[in-house]
């Protein structure tokens, strides 16, 4: 289970243009959407860097989700049409409250191709400043069960997609 919670500061990004998106997953193009699986209205932004890339997996949607439609694709190398977007409800305004599930039913982290760690998407500078935090956890101390729901709950990593202004990590998670 994908969950994340938070805000997100949009004044450090370009908007580019509104669109529609459901939620689903490609690590291999850094691509990450979570919330309802229909399309739904978005506001797409650019201007963030970061990995382009979580894994080598192909295209998964989840088996559920619900919240608001929250993620971002990354230019991947050989994506063609693939644009760098970070995508929020359309309307949003910059630091409201942002909440999100999605769930990818029997799956595991390797059956959906994406490597464990830290991923760091930021923009903006100053009190613009902003990021996007994906931690991915291993599978070293655990075993892996059939649902990624339950892996998500054991680890409480890979559901944690933080979005935080960067002042406010730096004071949570020592790096």
């Amino acid at each position: 289970m994908l969950h994340n919670t938070g805000s997100i500061d949009t004044s450090g990004l370009t908007f580019v243009e509104p669109g529609y998106n459901g939620s689903f997953l490609i690590p291999s193009l850094g691509i990450i959407f979570t919330g309802p699986l229909t399309d739904i209205l978005q506001d797409f932004y650019n201007g963030f860097t970061g990995p382009t890339s979580f894994g080598i997996g192909g295209n998964f949607d989840p088996s559920s989700g619900s919240g608001d439609l929250v993620g971002l694709q990354c230019a991947g190398s050989g994506s063609g049409l693939r644009k760098p977007y970070l995508g929020v409800p359309s309307g949003y305004v910059s630091g409201s409250a942002l909440s999100d599930t999605s769930t990818y039913d029997d799956a595991t982290l390797s059956s959906l191709g994406v490597t464990p760690g830290t991923y760091v998407w930021t923009w903006g500078s100053g009190a613009d400043a902003d990021s996007f935090t994906l931690n991915i956890g291993g599978t070293a101390t655990v075993p892996e069960p059939a649902s990624l729901t339950l892996f998500g709950t054991a680890v409480l990593s890979f559901g944690a997609i933080q979005r935080r202004r960067r002042k406010d990590v730096r004071a949570l998670v020592p790096r």
